[in-house]
């Protein structure tokens, strides 16, 4: 090509027709240029074969076709403003992707931000995934509302959290479930055709859902290492009894067709045959053979009514309490629980200290804290921190 060659305007085919780039060509700004006229390369829309008025250019491994060409393939109208040097083009503003719109902001001191209708479609699209009730869950406007506060808590918590760093264990576990959870998540999008469109259509990429993955993983964990060791001593003090260690035997009767073998009782004839069993246990009963004939606990009726250095923490509230409070040797007044009434017996009972709770005990407290910490700001914080909120267009 000479020197003398016309300005050509020209676009990059960058796996769709649609997605157009340009380049403007002076005549002084290219000395020499290597290029092949490409006469035979065959252009399709939407499936369908296009014919081209000029031919393509290959160009250092690239393909570039006349923005004019592509304008009229997309329906487009192009033309060269000489004395602007501008190309304008004219398009119907229906094939356009719109302009997101804002439809929430929000101000946590220097924490600052907002949430588009798009950004917000592709949460929805990634927590339907992984939760396939959402998407359900979400045609009522108020859990509607309700998903949208706690996504902007994330985002809150994220900015504060996000970038603490987390303890070797944790990111190195953190990093292989993620790599987990993003190869089964292709796998099982890619097997789904419905998702698949929901996901093409909002536009949800891997970078996406690695935000999103990070974001709902990272916040506890680092909330969970944001607690201190003051915190974890007074919370264990609060709850203390929880972590006894007590063996207990006991005889349940129950209220519970279910759980009886289908024999229906009600409260009061419940209560009065545990009545009799606790009055025959007092007088000198066999455990044994008591609990074999009355007791309608199928974990403990072939036992004896017996539970062996149990922490206390895994039975339900009024069984839990009677056997930290119940004293050591004595027969006690039935204590009625949801599954019916317990005579309880407690043989004995160790208090545990700070000192000796296990690993994953204090991971328990310290989860139980941030958990906490995180309820808190959810529902009492964050409402104050959302200065703009339009869910018509979310």
């Amino acid at each position: 090509m000479k020197k003398s060659i016309k300005p050509f305007i020209i676009g990059t085919v960058v796996g769709s027709l649609l997605t157009i780039s340009s380049v403007t060509f002076a005549d002084t700004g290219i000395q020499a240029i290597k290029a092949l006229l490409n006469k035979d390369l065959k252009v399709t829309v939407n499936g369908s074969a296009a014919k081209l008025d000029n031919p393509a250019i290959t160009y250092d491994g690239k393909t570039y076709v006349y923005l004019k060409d592509i304008s009229k393939l997309v329906g487009a109208q192009v033309n060269w403003n000489a004395k602007s040097k501008t190309v304008e083009l004219k398009v119907d503003p229906s094939v356009l992707p719109t302009k997101p719109q804002t439809i929430a902001t929000y101000k946590d001191n220097a924490i600052t931000g907002s949430v588009t209708d798009k950004e917000f479609a592709k949460y929805k699209a990634f927590m339907s995934i992984i939760n396939t009730q959402t998407e359900q869950m979400l045609s009522d406007a108020s859990y509607k509302e309700q998903f949208m506060h706690e996504y902007i808590g994330y985002k809150i918590l994220y900015a504060k959290y996000g970038a603490k760093p987390l303890s070797k264990e944790q990111q190195a576990s953190f990093d292989s479930n993620l790599a987990g959870f993003l190869s089964e998540l292709k796998t099982y999008v890619k097997q789904n055709a419905n998702i698949q469109a929901t996901v093409d259509k909002v536009g949800l990429t891997d970078a996406d859902i690695k935000v999103y993955y990070t974001m709902l993983i990272q916040v506890p964990l680092a909330m969970e290492n944001e607690v201190t060791e003051d915190e974890l001593k007074a919370e264990f003090k609060k709850t203390q009894a929880n972590y006894n260690m007590v063996t207990v035997r006991h005889i349940l009767v129950g209220t519970n067709p279910l759980d009886t073998g289908g024999v229906q009782r009600t409260d009061a004839e419940a209560l009065e045959r545990a009545n009799k069993v606790r009055k025959l246990l007092v007088e000198g009963g066999d455990w044994a053979l008591l609990a074999k004939e009355y007791s309608e606990d199928p974990g403990s009726s072939g036992n004896g009514g017996l539970y062996e250095n149990q922490q206390s923490n895994g039975w339900v509230a009024e069984f839990k309490d009677a056997a930290n409070t119940q004293p050591v040797g004595e027969i006690g007044q039935p204590v009625k629980t949801s599954f019916g009434y317990h005579v309880i017996k407690v043989e004995k009972r160790d208090t545990k200290s700070y000192e000796q709770l296990t690993s994953q005990e204090a991971l328990a407290i310290r989860s139980a804290i941030a958990k906490a910490s995180f309820d808190t700001f959810m529902s009492k914080e964050l409402p104050g921190k959302i200065t703009k909120l339009d869910m018509s267009k979310a």
